[in-house]
C-alpha cells in the first residue's frame, strides 16, 4: 500500500501498487499474508466407492490431502481406523484387508489435525473355497438295470467340488462289457454334457450280462466314475 485518500466523508480509499499484492494474501478478508498462515486441510479418497474386496484381500487407500484447495504432497501423516476389524483392518499405510464377510467405515485423519478427516464404506464378500478336488456321482434310479429295447434308461452325471455340487463341468459317457467282450451290448440312446439314456441291444443271450458305464470329467480324464449295469429283458 502506497498511500490513503480520506478526503471524501466516510470514504477511505487505499493506493496499492501490484507489486506488493502476492497469492498469499486473502483480498477478501483484506489480510496479507493470509494463506501463508491459514492452512484449511480436507481429506478424501480417490478410490471408486464403495470400495469392494473379498475376504483375504489387501487394497490401498488412495488419500489425497488438500490445503486451502491445493494437494498437498507429500502426503503428512496421517492416522487410519476402523469400526470394526472383525470385517477390515487397516494398517498405517492405508491398506485395508479383508477379514470376514460385512460392510465397515474406513476413517483417516490428519495426525497432527484431528478436525480433518474423511471415512469411506469397504465392503467384505466371503470368499469363494478353490475346489480341492472333483467327484462325479452317478444317478439312474431304483436299481442299476438296462433292458433291451423299450425307452432306455437314463443316467445322469453330477459333479462335485467340496461339497457342492457344480454345474458347469460336463463329461464323456463310454461303456465296456464287464465281461471283456468286445461286441457291443448297448447303445447310447441320447448323450448330452451331463447326462445319457442307454438300451440294450436286441440279443437274448445278452441277458443277465453286465456292462460298465463310465461318466469322465471332459477337463480332467483322471476323475471319473463308473457304474456297473445288469442287462434285463423288456418283459
Amino acid at each position: 500500500m502506497t498511500g490513503i485518500d480520506r478526503t471524501q466523508n466516510g470514504l477511505m480509499r487505499l493506493f496499492c501498487e501490484l507489486t506488493e499484492m502476492s497469492s498469499e494474501d486473502n483480498f477478501e478478508l483484506g489480510i496479507a499474508n493470509y494463506n501463508k498462515y491459514f492452512h484449511q486441510y480436507t481429506i478424501s479418497f480417490s478410490n471408486p466407492q464403495p470400495i469392494k474386496m473379498t475376504e483375504g484381500n489387501t487394497t490401498q487407500l488412495d488419500t489425497v490431502v488438500k490445503d486451502n484447495g491445493s494437494t498437498v504432497t507429500p502426503i503428512p501423516p496421517i492416522t487410519y481406523t476402523t469400526l470394526d476389524e472383525t470385517i477390515a483392518t487397516v494398517n498405517e499405510k492405508g491398506e485395508v484387508t479383508a477379514i470376514g464377510e460385512g460392510t465397515v467405515m474406513v476413517t483417516a485423519k490428519l495426525t497432527n489435525n484431528s478436525e480433518a478427516t474423511a471415512s469411506i464404506e469397504i465392503q467384505v464378500a466371503k470368499a469363494t473355497p478353490e475346489p480341492t478336488g472333483y467327484s462325479i456321482t452317478l444317478f439312474y434310479g431304483k436299481s442299476p438295470t438296462i433292458r433291451i429295447g423299450g425307452f432306455g434308461t437314463t443316467i445322469t452325471a453330477t459333479v462335485s467340488a467340496n461339497g457342492e455340487t457344480i454345474s458347469d463341468k460336463p463329461v464323456d459317457w463310454s461303456a465296456r462289457n464287464e465281461d471283456g467282450s468286445e461286441t457291443p451290448k448297448v447303445q447310447f440312446l441320447d448323450v448330452t454334457d451331463t447326462s445319457c439314456r442307454m438300451q440294450g441291444l436286441d440279443d437274448m443271450d445278452s441277458v443277465g450280462t453286465f456292462v460298465i458305464v463310465k461318466a469322465t470329467l471332459r477337463e480332467d480324464s483322471t476323475i471319473f466314475a463308473e457304474q456297473s449295469f445288469q442287462l434285463r429283458s423288456l418283459f
